[in-house]
């Protein structure tokens, strides 16, 4: 591939990772943004709260939009390329499981609302309702514990990498370690006010990674 070829795929592919983690960003507070209440247990009950147009669409732009975010590691890996093509590949991949998974996770957000509605306005029994959160801790915790293991290893491997200089990022971006600070924003509840942490925890994953790919796409504009 020629050059000029190269940085117009890196610039389509950063920009495209940019305008994907925008929307998603959005969809993440139309279906759970919100002020976090003191005895809420988890950012799904703030779905009771929405209109069905807010979780439709929420639900909708996100499952779609999370793909197309991947572009933004064609530039990580090109970016890491001078540490060798095999361990470029395996800290890119390792990555690019959150957003793997960001698709499956994501979904289930709406389904689970409406359990939770139909719950609380006492159209499901207890006991069923038991069940279904059974069933989803398995389906949902089984895929999902070891792709986040992954990638917040990826993280910080990334991450130290980038501060030896010894990739075609400046040093100083392997402060922004994505899986840390996304894990800071989702617990951000326990140390920020509710309206504050109501729209960071929802959105945490994209509050941390559209700033950082944009700066990506940016540092690589010329290649």
């Amino acid at each position: 591939m020629s050059e000029p070829d190269l940085i117009l795929l890196l610039r389509l592919c950063g920009l495209t990772a940019c305008l994907a983690s925008f929307i998603v960003l959005i969809s993440d507070l139309l279906l759970a943004g919100g002020r976090v209440q003191p005895d809420e247990p988890n950012a799904a009950y703030r779905i009771l709260k929405k209109s069905d147009a807010s979780v439709f669409w929420g639900h909708t732009l996100g499952v779609i939009a999370i793909p197309f975010c991947l572009g933004g590691h064609v530039l990580l890996g090109y970016a890491l390329w001078p540490i060798g093509a095999w361990s470029s590949l395996a800290i890119t991949a390792g990555l690019a499981s959150l957003f793997l998974l960001g698709p499956f996770v994501h979904g289930l957000h709406a389904p689970i609302g409406l359990f939770l509605r139909e719950h609380a306005e006492g159209r499901m029994t207890p006991e069923r309702f038991g069940e279904i959160r059974v069933t989803l801790r398995r389906y949902v915790a089984g895929p999902a514990l070891p792709l986040l293991g992954l990638f917040m290893v990826a993280s910080l491997v990334f991450s130290g990498v980038v501060l030896m200089g010894e990739t075609r990022l400046p040093a100083w971006m392997g402060l922004w370690c994505l899986g840390p600070l996304m894990l800071a924003l989702h617990q951000s509840n326990r140390f920020l006010p509710g309206g504050v942490a109501g729209v960071l925890a929802p959105a945490c994953v994209h509050v941390i990674y559209l700033p950082f790919i944009a700066l990506v796409t940016w540092l690589l504009w010329n290649g």
